[in-house]
């Protein structure tokens, strides 16, 4: 098939880091990909890719029509599908967004969008409501982004992985929360509960490391004060900067646990660091993690999480988990996508 990507491309952004994925291993498989990518990317960690990518938009003035002629110009009929990968903050004007989508559509082209952030309502329910409309489908990675019905029916397709599963590691005294740090991901509330969860099981030696960038100063002195109150300076290292995935492994295989966070009004709970884990067979403890934790989200206790994991590691590393997994590298998820591209 010929497909075009549009996204963040090849930058430090896990929706990047994402795509680059995807599209490599469809491009394996002998399809056609091509990725339209952000202009002037800030923070690019590399240049080159095996997929063929082209440098041609800008997030803030970002022309949602003017954007859709430029594809159908140099393509005619030589595509079968535009596929978005959206994040609010990636497209911020939703009107512009739609605008894209229409256009393409008038053109016969198929589109699809993978959503990966989805809101509860009333957020963004006019944009909700445009999208069900406009796209020929919408992906979520995740079963509880697709319950939210003012998004209408959705494609529920996980996030890859590479499977590669490591012996468990439960002598470490690390619990690592990596990737971006920002307020939608939780951190405070993981603070909190490791301060209950070692308070109440007398956990002398484990410590939380959380290791990812955050862009927000304000938010980071916020964090960093709340440890202080807790008086768990000693016990939780804060480190603000970008870690690739090749770190990112070397760092999971040290951890004995990775625990991840979500906002509590968003069912999402960083599918590129929980693909990462569960590739590697770790321990998660995290919101939306299959088999073991079927908590709806609003109700999740992550003390109790954490306090479940300090009495009965082995919990966590289960073979269904495992065999689950399995069923998510980037070969099979290609084939997931390229299913739903032949059907629109």
């Amino acid at each position: 098939m010929r497909i075009v990507f549009v996204s963040t491309f090849l930058t430090q952004c896990g929706i990047a880091t994402y795509t680059e994925a995807l599209a490599s291993e469809m491009a394996k498989q002998g399809h056609s990909v091509v990725v339209l990518a952000e202009a002037e990317p800030n923070l690019k960690i590399k240049d080159t890719s095996p997929v063929p990518y082209y440098r041609t938009w800008l997030r803030g003035t970002f022309r949602g029509e003017a954007f859709a002629n430029s594809i159908i110009n140099a393509t005619g009929d030589k595509i079968d599908v535009v596929h978005f990968q959206h994040e609010f903050g990636i497209f911020p004007n939703n009107e512009e967004f739609i605008e894209a989508l229409d256009r393409l559509n008038k053109a016969h082209i198929a589109t699809v969008v993978t959503l990966h952030t989805v809101r509860q309502p009333p957020y963004h329910a006019v944009f909700a409501d445009e999208l069900r409309r406009a796209a020929s489908a919408v992906v979520v990675h995740t079963p509880a982004a697709q319950t939210i019905s003012s998004w209408g029916e959705r494609v529920h397709i996980p996030h890859g992985l590479i499977w590669r599963p490591q012996p468990t590691n439960f002598n470490s005294n690390v619990l690592l929360c990596p990737g971006f740090v920002s307020e939608s991901k939780g951190h405070k509330e993981i603070i909190d509960g490791f301060a209950i969860a070692v308070d109440h099981h007398k956990s002398v030696g484990t410590v939380l490391k959380i290791a990812g960038l955050c862009r927000d100063h304000m938010y980071l002195q916020k964090l960093e004060g709340h440890i202080n109150q807790y008086g768990l300076g000693k016990r939780i290292i804060l480190e603000s900067q970008y870690i690739t995935d090749d770190q990112l492994v070397v760092e999971m295989k040290n951890a004995r646990a990775i625990i991840l966070g979500a906002n509590k009004e968003s069912p999402y709970s960083v599918s590129g660091q929980q693909s990462l884990a569960l590739g590697l067979n770790k321990p998660i403890i995290a919101k939306n993690v299959p088999i073991y934790n079927h908590t709806p989200v609003g109700l999740y206790n992550t003390a109790e999480e954490l306090a479940n994991f300090l009495c009965h590691p082995d919990a966590f590393v289960t073979d269904e988990l495992a065999a689950i997994a399995q069923l998510r590298t980037w070969d099979k998820i290609v084939g997931k996508h390229v299913e739903l591209y032949k059907d629109l």
